[in-house]
């Protein structure tokens, strides 16, 4: 992702979430900004079909709603803070490439997880790719959670699991 990729980044996430959880241009700008080699988008001839926005993190940790994303210093997740296709480009397994890529990159990094918080009913998506509720979260963690509008579940996926 670049800087130039933000208006059609903010676009999609526009047509992606209900309103109260699209986040700010100038907030993607920062996340950019502050965690770039984790920032993607795919495009086609060009356009872009959908963008995700991670950060290296901790199991366990999360970012609120509208939070800037602070990079972990001696990180062992990848965490997937935003990642949403362009209903035009749904269904064309986009996501699920996107998905491998960061899954990939976060194995070249050695390190052991993917996270992310599940919203708007995507929790069966997500666990279908091998990634699983977690349920005890301490009162920060719990907090910020609680910024997600709707139904919002931390999910963690151990890279390296059943190897």
């Amino acid at each position: 992702m670049q800087p130039q990729d933000l208006a059609a980044v903010f676009d999609i996430q526009s047509l992606a979430y209900v309103s109260d959880m699209v986040e700010a241009l100038p907030l993607l700008a920062a996340r950019l900004q502050s965690a770039p080699d984790t920032a993607w988008v795919a495009e086609q001839d060009g356009c872009i079909m959908a963008y995700l926005a991670a950060y290296p993190s901790i199991g366990g940790r999360m970012s609120a709603l509208g939070q800037a994303f602070s990079p972990a210093s001696a990180p062992n997740a990848l965490y997937l803070h935003d990642l949403a296709v362009d209903p035009a480009h749904a269904g064309k397994g986009v996501a699920q490439a996107m998905i491998a890529h960061a899954f990939a990159y976060a194995q070249r990094q050695n390190w052991q997880y993917l996270c992310l918080v599940s919203v708007q009913s995507t929790s069966a998506f997500w666990q279908r790719l091998g990634f699983v509720v977690q349920a005890e979260l301490d009162q920060q963690q719990t907090d910020k959670l609680a910024s997600y509008s709707g139904a919002a579940f931390y999910m963690i996926k151990d890279l390296y699991a059943g190897v």
